[in-house]
């Protein structure tokens, strides 16, 4: 009987690897997929950033001011309107076109839905077996474009296109639907049609949370001009437009109840964008946070409206004119507030500079999140003409990670953001494996597992490079610090030289010397930062570049 007992628990423990196995696999299946969609930086240009900025406002805009709301008095034949109302097109497509155009449109737009997530399974396990393939690449690409056009520049559009087919008065006899007459929601075809767009909507979303996630930038130095590593904070943001959209899509028979939503959702995106500054550049987060303050008009004045009880015509049109005069003063307003509180919330960062040897640094500041540290760290943010980091920025934007390590002990967030800055800005691939060993051992949650994961990657990357391209890398490492060395000491030479001229002439001003002596002074200062560079960079560049014999004719070329 014993023994049949420990083969009953053996088999019980193997039942229960083999479902952690299974688990581990999914999951790992999954980040591979999330991984291969954000490698790829095809659309990273800041026109794509501002397109991106402008149709947030837009779309996001016209879901509170559109002619489906009766508190409007809107001018639908004014071409600019003509034109604006296309980027959310559930309005123009119902109202031109009818039901059954629309019905079509969804299911099309359903299929690319679909196809898309089919289409990145495949390229996740076409890419494992044959990573370096150029058509593979090439369809990497082409699926991030579909994703970024798709998921997240017109994420309104389409979830927006989807809901709408739940619009229906639940209260009244036959359940009809509030703008298509003759449809009732609760009869075949449109039941089958609305199951249809809702099933749609869900895996629309689910999709953009996983690429929300995925396109987290975890480098701390990026230079990309809509980099954010607050996955947490763009996740609630995320949902908060999801029930914005839905309050005004699905609610129109109760419409006290679809404003109060839609109020507070956008309440909650403009705070959380200023609170919590959710992107590297202060510039992004200054002008995200405006646009939503402009979006807060329409929604703030339709609130007002419906509770007023006045729908006079003559007073609609007074309310639609507030909008159109009051939302770019709006969007000026919270864009100098956001700019304002960015200043004020990284003052602490200075108290970090100069930090005597041996002071305890969780005396210096009390951190109120672990949130706030990466936000601190950011100061490591300057940059040089070659667009490398200040060496002196990253030791104090060091400083306050270990501060906030300090502070908030076993962190795995920590551990992920050390592990970045120790990997993009030191260049340390081991140092970065080490933090993300204590990462893990401090029970990660989803998302985080996932940052460790991408770590990784990029880790195992710069591992490769190292030891198949080290030679090659360094000696273009060489080449480029020796161009800027021969930049700088040439500018100083220039400017003594033109000082000296300068003190040769019968008359002068003394304006004139101050001026010559600044300009020298600062031309000084950047090359002693190049000097710098060049003496940390020297050893290693030193043990690449000597067996491939650099002659004097290659750096005369550099």
């Amino acid at each position: 009987m014993r023994a049949s007992h420990l083969v009953g628990n053996q088999g019980n423990n193997r039942e229960e690897t083999d479902l952690l196995e299974q688990k581990k696999n999914f999951q790992e299946g999954v980040f591979a997929c999330m991984y291969t969609l954000v490698r790829q930086s095809a659309l990273a240009q800041w026109k794509f950033a501002v397109l991106r900025m402008v149709l947030e406002f837009l779309m996001n805009f016209i879901v509170a001011f559109n002619p489906s709301f009766d508190a409007w008095n809107i001018d639908v034949s004014s071409p600019v309107w003509q034109v604006v109302r296309w980027t959310v097109w559930r309005s123009p497509i119902m109202r031109i076109y009818g039901y059954t155009t629309y019905v079509t449109v969804m299911y099309g737009m359903a299929f690319a839905v679909l196809l898309s997530v089919i289409g990145l399974a495949w390229l996740t396990l076409a890419m494992r077996k044959q990573e370096q393939s150029k058509w593979l690449r090439s369809a990497a690409t082409f699926l991030h474009i579909m994703y970024d056009v798709i998921f997240v520049m017109c994420y309104v559009s389409f979830f927006d296109f989807f809901v709408f087919m739940a619009d229906c008065n639940f209260g009244a006899p036959g359940k009809p639907h509030m703008y298509f007459e003759g449809v009732h929601c609760l009869r075949m075809p449109h039941l089958l049609h609305m199951l249809a767009g809702l099933a749609s909507a869900a895996l629309f979303l689910a999709v953009t949370a996983l690429l929300v996630v995925a396109s987290s930038d975890l480098n701390p130095v990026s230079q990309g001009y809509l980099a954010s590593p607050a996955a947490y904070t763009r996740l609630q943001i995320l949902v908060a437009k999801a029930v914005y959209i839905v309050c005004s899509d699905t609610l129109t028979a109760n419409p006290r109840l679809q404003v109060i939503g839609m109020l507070l959702s956008v309440a909650a995106i403009l705070y959380w964008n200023l609170r919590t500054m959710p992107f590297y550049r202060r510039t992004t987060n200054a002008v995200w946070t405006g646009l939503w303050g402009g979006i807060m008009v329409p929604c703030a004045l339709l609130a007002g409206l419906e509770w007023s009880g006045n729908q006079s015509l003559e007073h609609r049109t007074n309310m639609t004119r507030y909008v159109l005069y009051g939302v770019f003063p709006a969007i000026a307003l919270s864009t100098g507030l956001a700019a304002l509180y960015s200043w004020w919330a990284m003052r602490p960062s200075r108290k970090f500079a100069d930090v005597a040897p041996g002071l305890k640094l969780t005396k210096l500041h009390k951190f109120e999140s672990v949130h706030e540290v990466e936000r601190l760290a950011r100061v490591m943010r300057v940059f040089d003409s070659d667009g490398l980091a200040d060496p002196d920025a990253a030791a104090l934007g060091e400083t306050i990670i270990k501060a906030g390590m300090q502070a908030f002990p076993n962190n795995p967030h920590l551990f992920i953001l050390y592990a970045n800055f120790k990997l993009e800005v030191r260049r340390d691939g081991p140092g970065a494996r080490t933090q993300l060993q204590l990462a893990g051992r401090n029970s990660p949650n989803l998302v985080q597992r996932y940052q460790i994961f991408c770590t990784n990657e990029a880790s195992k990357r710069l591992k490769d490079s190292n030891e198949g391209g080290m030679d090659l890398q360094a000696y273009i490492e060489f080449r480029r610090n020796f161009r800027a060395v021969l930049r700088v000491h040439k500018e100083v030479l220039l400017l003594q030289a033109e000082l000296w001229n300068l003190c040769m002439r019968p008359a002068l001003k003394v304006a004139q010397v101050d001026s010559a002596m600044d300009a020298l002074e600062s031309a000084s200062g950047r090359a002693h930062q190049v000097y710098k560079r060049w003496g940390r960079s020297g050893s290693e560049t030193a043990w690449a570049v000597g067996p491939r014999r650099v002659t004097h004719s290659q750096v005369a070329e550099a």
